[in-house]
């Protein structure tokens, strides 16, 4: 495929002059660089965005399940746990909720820590 006729041409790495600098790459205002924090602050505000935009990454509802299926209502309580399901979207709240229905009903006794009590309060935080 060829670049757009107004495209700049591609610069082979290799052949760079100098090297790419993270105050060209960085947005910043005022004469000085980012601190540690600022830029930490940056990155945590564009993973707040994209949690917001698709939800948590799948080994995180993964992580969650397992959790449920071997713990039940018990593992709410823990830390982890209660920061997985803050990352979840609604959309996958949801299905998080079905599976565990879905699980309950076609392996009858598997898991145990499925119960009415655990779907209940699941439903309670949708």
């Amino acid at each position: 495929m060829l670049p757009a006729p107004d495209a700049p041409a591609p610069v082979d790495e290799a052949q760079r002059d100098e090297p790419v600098r993270l105050v060209d790459v960085l947005p910043y205002s005022g004469e000085r660089f980012p601190t540690a924090w600022q830029l930490q602050a940056m990155y945590e505000a564009a993973l707040q965005r994209e949690r917001q935009k698709y939800g948590a990454a799948p080994t995180t509802v993964e992580a969650l399940m397992v959790g449920f299926r071997s713990k039940g209502v018990a593992h709410l309580q823990e830390p982890n746990c209660r920061r997985r399901l803050a990352e979840l979207s609604t959309a996958q709240l949801r299905e998080v909720i079905k599976q565990l229905i879905y699980c309950r009903k076609t392996y009858p006794g598997r898991d145990p820590g499925i119960g009415d009590e655990l779907l209940l309060k699941l439903e309670e935080l949708r």
